[in-house]
């Protein structure tokens, strides 16, 4: 029994690596979950289990271990031990210990599985990297991706059925090519994969989506995401893989295998094109440049210079021409990809453009988000030097920085609020696990690569020198495209490094086999399971979690609130779980008006995830039911610090700060003044700054703002009582208070009186002598509304209107003339003024909402 089970174990460990070669790029997204990724993660951590169970069995019934060990894996497990101590360190003393356990829980699976889970599978590889080439796998698995085709065709539980045959089918497909389990096989998997990816990639991008009813392509638009949820991920995969592919095209030996691999080198590169990422691109130049300082390389390209230009020609042509997209939309023009995406830099031809202090009109979205997430690590750093603030905690310190940059530049605030990854893989490992993580991260990948290099260099025959050459230059691409770009952090992509490095590794490793005793290979046994149980079990609570997630948003779509509670409840029960569950849950217990219950979600959010500015305000919102003005005006403030630019909590803070006396300090009115720099134009923020500026004792500043707003906005009553107290302590301005007293007199007989002709010439001769103040033009325009002269009202108004977009009354009183007069289009377009500076209007709103009415009145009446 124990020599049959022996010889068994080898078929279970080729059948787990074709599995979580093969099987884990291509499960992404199901309809059972809210997380689409959570599949991928899942289907990674049951195969890798199963592995290491396979090994721990044939080490119990062997009672021996054979690894391949090298100088590289003490590297590992020095940046292992650094990144859990950094995580540990902070979770019990930085005080954030439910937000950091649930970031761990969320996102570690890519630490555990990928990351070490990749680099433990690779000790199962030999080195051996030449093989002869197989057509029948390569053919076979390009017949395998075809049979996917009529797949929409068939509904019900045949497509179960369907999908289980096909995906058993493919598995078996790749445990074949591993006939022998070396690094030339392994590869030959990984590029297959990569191509069948390419391939569905490809048909997205043309409009063709074989497999999902739903469009899963929606959020990247022509930015094909294939199996993998997004062109980066992909994209990513595929520089890995793209110097072995070239190597494998130029050491061809037969006519079959150029075709292959010049056929699966056209698809990496269509698919580089059309996913767009740019960071991708980068890593493919640095790849090359690394190559070419070899004589190897350069040998192989001067030996093959046919080839070399024509698989060149082929790449670039394919990789420049490839169109953008060519659905149903847009397929009548052309535009190439590449092009496309290059040409979105062109707003960055300034000095101005490459900084944080960049106008917002010269902000590049993709670039100044990342400018704004470094800057942030660099800031995590600083606060904590020497460990980091812990591993996996970059998003969440995120969201606890940005609100600091944006205040230096408000522009900054029409940027993204989140940010899951630092967009460079370096500068997150500083933040995270300071200058003792980034030291053991340089120390892997420094002295990683220069010590396979140095052994590939010494092997022989040439064509194994070239190989590792190729692997090591794949992985360079791949780190300097993650100087921009977030896939090592990402399940699928991040696995494939790791493999990648440790199967390069093993080039620099000697296997060591030793014995050991009875009670060892019990106790490898026993951890063995455990761990793997652990390791499922995580994974499988954390799928269940998403699974109810789901449930709960799709029952608050039809409205059973009481079953989305549950749902979403137990899906909470999950550390892991995205801010949005509890979120939900507060807001279902606030529209049930369950106050208390919604107070207590909400505290509890705040704990869980207290980057997230959005907690506070639904706090505050709740603390306001409960009659605490004061907690609920220090959790908005908390808010608004977290993120500036919300103009309802700003205005929400301005009325708690001008109403509550023991909010009004120094510093509070320092904050409002700070919240003006975002928006400029609001009153309520202005004038509570005012007030507390006069109340600061700074009177002279109070007194210029005040008459600087009643000059703006002349019938403002708040301001024109500043301006009269400042009048009366003895700052003069009887001009202004002339003015505003002239004016607002008679604007009162107006409103008395509506129209008549002595009011009317009384009128005029204001607005002659205040001609430059959009006040008189408003008090003329309305004499003329009450006349019903519509047309003499628009032609008093228009003239004020460009300079004074942000003067709310002139503004709707031009609204309203442009109705009368019948001009409803025209009518429109001062409102939507007021809604480009001010979203939250709701006067504004419904005035625009009415005039769409009308307008669909209008055109249905011939109808009826």
């Amino acid at each position: 029994m124990k020599e049959k089970l022996l010889k068994f174990l080898p078929s279970l460990q080729r059948l787990s690596l074709a599995g979580v070669i093969f099987l884990t790029p291509l499960v992404f997204l199901t309809n059972g979950t809210k997380n689409p990724y959570i599949v991928q993660s899942l289907v990674l951590s049951v195969l890798l289990c199963a592995a290491l169970l396979f090994y721990a069995v044939r080490v119990f019934l062997k009672r021996e271990t054979g690894l391949k060990i090298s100088v590289i894996d003490l590297f590992v497990l020095l940046f292992a031990a650094v990144s859990l101590l950094s995580f540990f360190y902070n979770l019990f003393f930085d005080g954030k210990f439910l937000a950091l356990l649930g970031e761990f829980s969320h996102k570690a699976d890519v630490f555990v599985f990928s990351f070490l889970g990749g680099w433990f599978l690779s000790k199962y590889i030999n080195p051996q990297s030449e093989g002869s080439f197989s057509a029948k796998f390569y053919g076979l698995l390009f017949l395998w991706t075809l049979c996917w085709l009529p797949f929409k065709l068939f509904g019900g539980v045949f497509i179960c059925l369907y999908v289980t045959a096909m995906l058993c089918w493919g598995v078996y497909i790749c445990y074949m090519r591993l006939d022998k389990i070396t690094v030339f096989t392994v590869c030959d998997i990984l590029i297959g994969t990569g191509a069948v990816c390419c391939f569905y990639g490809i048909l997205q991008n043309a409009g063709i989506e074989p497999l999902w009813r739903i469009n899963i392509n929606s959020e990247f638009g022509s930015r094909a995401i294939s199996t993998f949820g997004n062109p980066n991920f992909l994209s990513s995969y595929l520089v890995l893989l793209l110097p072995v592919t070239f190597l494998r095209f130029m050491r061809a030996k037969s006519g079959g295998e150029q075709v292959t691999f010049l056929c699966i080198l056209a698809l990496f590169c269509a698919y580089t094109a059309i996913s767009m990422t740019r960071s991708s691109w980068l890593g493919i130049i640095i790849s090359g440049l690394f190559l070419l300082c070899f004589k190897d390389f350069r040998r192989l390209l001067v030996k093959g210079k046919t080839k070399t230009m024509f698989i060149t020609a082929v790449c670039l042509g394919v990789f420049f021409l490839w169109p953008a997209s060519l659905t149903d939309e847009n397929k009548e023009t052309y535009s190439s990809a590449a092009a496309v995406r290059l040409g979105e830099l062109e707003n960055m031809n300034k000095f101005s453009a490459f900084g944080l202090n960049a106008p917002a009109d010269k902000l590049n979205f993709a670039y100044h988000q990342r400018l704004m997430m470094w800057a942030c690590g660099i800031e995590m750093f600083k606060q904590s030097p020497l460990l980091g603030k812990g591993m996996t905690s970059f998003q969440m310190n995120y969201g606890l920085c940005q609100g600091g940059l944006m205040f230096k530049n408000p522009a900054l605030g029409e940027l993204k609020t989140q940010a899951n990854e630092a967009h460079n893989q370096f500068i997150q490992v500083l933040a995270e696990s300071g200058i003792l993580g980034i030291a053991a991260f340089m120390l892997l990948v420094l002295g990683g690569f220069y010590l396979i290099v140095k052994t590939a260099l010494k092997k022989e025959p040439e064509y194994t020198r070239l190989f590792y050459l190729s692997l090591t230059g794949g992985l360079i691409a791949f780190l300097a495209d993650n100087m921009l770009n977030i896939t090592i952090r990402a399940a699928v992509p991040a696995f494939a490094f790791w493999l990648l490095f440790g199967m390069a590794a093993g080039l620099c490793a000697v296997c060591k086999t030793k014995q050991i005793k009875r009670t060892g290979v019990y106790v490898i046994l026993f951890a063995a399971i455990i761990l793997s149980v652990l390791g499922i079990w995580w994974q499988a609570s954390y799928f269940k979690a998403e699974v109810n997630a789901l449930k709960g948003y799709k029952a608050f779509a039809l409205k059973d609130y009481d079953k989305a509670l549950t749902e979403l409840k137990k899906a909470d029960a999950n550390p892991a779980v995205r801010a949005e569950a509890v979120f939900m849950v507060v807001n279902i217990l606030i529209q049930q008006q369950k106050y208390k219950q919604a107070q207590e979600f909400a505290a509890r959010g705040i704990k869980k995830y207290p980057g997230y500015y959005e907690f506070y305000l639904r706090y505050s919102a709740l603390m306001n039911a409960f009659n605490d003005n004061i907690a609920a005006a220090e959790s908005l403030k908390t808010a608004l610090e977290l993120y500036p630019a919300n103009l309802s909590a700003a205005q929400a803070w301005a009325n708690y700060y001008a109403a509550l006396e023991p909010l009004q300090s120094k510093e509070n009115t320092e904050f409002t003044g700070k919240l003006l720099k975002f928006f400029p134009y609001d009153q309520s923020l202005k004038l509570a700054y005012t007030a507390g500026l006069y109340g600061d004792k700074k009177y002279s500043e109070a007194c210029s703002l005040a008459a600087k707003e009643l000059e703006f906005d002349i019938y403002n009553p708040d301001f024109f009582n500043i301006v009269s107290l400042c009048h009366q302590n003895g700052f003069a301005n009887q001009p202004l208070i002339d003015k505003a007293s002239a004016l607002r007199s008679a604007r009162a007989e107006v409103k008395k009186e509506k129209y008549n002709p002595v009011l009317e010439n009384k009128v005029k001769d204001l607005f002659e002598r205040y001609a430059a103040n959009a006040g008189s033009a408003l008090l003329l325009a309305e004499v003329y509304f009450n006349k019903g002269d519509y047309q003499a009202a628009a032609s008093v108004l228009e003239p004020y209107y460009q300079a004074n977009k942000h003067l709310k009354p002139l503004c709707f009183a031009l609204s309203s003339v442009y109705h009368k007069a019948g001009w409803a289009e025209k009518a429109k377009e001062p409102l939507l003024a007021v809604l480009s500076y001010d979203k939250s209007d709701e006067q504004a709103r419904k005035r625009l909402e009415n005039l769409e009415n009308l307008k669909k009145n209008a055109l249905q009446a011939p109808l009826n």
